[in-house]
């Protein structure tokens, strides 16, 4: 009877997860049999339903030669959560292949014994967030670089006032003053 309580517990908590706005999923086994995958984690795969059952490898195979089974075998083996940020991940989408951006966290569930059950998966797509980010280190790059070019012609022209055979200085504002003479004016 409390099995049937406990089967029963779990799958009203896999019903309350299938809701999520979080991308969720579940492995088990060494092999990575992914036991659930809510809408959300479906459709960062371009998957459906008929994935679940799969191994990992089976089910999501352009992931093949990216890190993440590697990770979650590591998970397995360890115990150790794993956590990552703005981490690229090339998926099929209705537009193909892309590359998307994640945070994401594998961790490992435990039995009694302290062994590895399962793993739960929680991701967030960050794409936009990263390629803001990108933009606005680039952007900041270009700043620099503009600055660092005003600095440079700033130095060749007193260079140029200092080295010249005859009198010459640089005046600034309407005053006109004197801001860098040379040693002949």
């Amino acid at each position: 009877m409390k099995e049937n309580a406990n089967a029963a517990a779990i799958e009203n908590l896999l019903e309350v997860l299938m809701h999520s706005n979080e991308a969720t999923a579940i492995y088990q086994g060494e092999d990575l049999e992914i036991k659930f995958a809510n809408d959300a984690m479906l459709g960062f795969w371009n998957k459906g339903r008929d994935i679940i059952g799969k191994t990992f490898a089976q089910g999501i195979p352009e992931l093949s030669g990216q890190p993440f089974e590697h990770l979650l075998k590591e998970v397995w083996h360890s115990g150790e959560t794993y956590t990552a940020r703005d981490t690229a991940a090339t998926l099929s989408t209705p537009n193909g292949l892309q590359t998307l951006y994640f945070d994401f966290i594998y961790k490992a569930l435990k039995d009694s014994s302290g062994s590895t059950k399962w793993i739960l998966h929680t991701a967030s797509e960050v794409t936009e967030r990263n390629r803001a980010w990108k933009m606005y280190r680039e952007k900041e790059g270009q700043e620099q670089d503009a600055k660092d070019a005003l600095l440079h012609s700033q130095y060749r022209i007193e260079q140029l006032v200092l080295s010249s055979p005859v009198g010459m200085t640089i005046l600034k504002g309407k005053e006109l003053i004197i801001e860098f003479p040379n040693e002949h004016i």
